[in-house]
C-alpha cells in the first residue's frame, strides 16, 4: 500500500470527510482525479474492506471478493494454502483450526479478527491432524 500511494506524492487529492471513527481518527474517501483511491486498494489487495458506508458495501464486498480470488496482496496465498481448516463457533468466541498437512511451525504466525485485533503466535508446532481452540477475550 505504500508503495501504490507514494504515486499520488505531490499530486491534488480530493477529500470527502465523513467524520471521526471511536479512536477519534478522520474518515473519508480519497480521490484523484475520477479514480477513487480507497476502492483501488482493496481492488490491489493492499487493504481490506472496513468502516465502508452501507451505500457501498455491495461495491467494496465484490472488491475484495475479486482480490481475494485473484490472490493479490494480502490474498497471496502462501505455501502452506489449504493446510489447515477453521471452524468459528461465534456464541463461544472459539476459532477451531485444524492442520490437514505435516507439522507446521506456526511461531511468528498472525491471526487478525474482522475487528482488526491481531494475535502473534509465540512457539507452537501444530502437528498433522493436529487441532487447537482459540478464545477471544482475556480468560483462558
Amino acid at each position: 500500500a505504500k508503495e501504490f500511494t507514494k504515486n499520488f506524492e505531490n499530486k491534488t487529492l480530493s477529500l470527502l470527510f465523513l467524520g471521526k471513527d471511536k479512536y477519534n481518527r478522520d474518515l473519508a474517501k480519497v480521490y484523484y482525479e475520477d479514480t477513487y483511491l480507497n476502492l483501488e486498494l482493496v481492488n490491489n489487495g493492499l487493504a481490506v474492506k472496513f468502516l465502508v458506508e452501507d451505500s457501498e458495501k455491495e461495491l467494496f464486498d465484490n472488491t475484495e471478493n475479486k482480490a481475494v480470488k485473484s490472490s493479490l496482496g494480502l490474498w497471496k496465498k502462501s505455501d502452506f494454502f489449504g493446510c489447515l481448516d477453521s471452524e468459528v463457533k461465534p456464541s463461544e468466541e472459539i476459532l477451531i483450526i485444524k492442520n490437514n498437512c505435516d507439522s507446521l511451525d506456526l511461531s511468528g504466525w498472525l491471526l487478525r479478527d474482522e475487528s482488526r485485533k491481531k494475535y502473534i503466535f509465540k512457539q507452537i508446532q501444530l502437528e498433522n491432524n493436529g487441532m487447537m481452540k482459540i478464545k477471544s477475550g482475556k480468560n483462558p
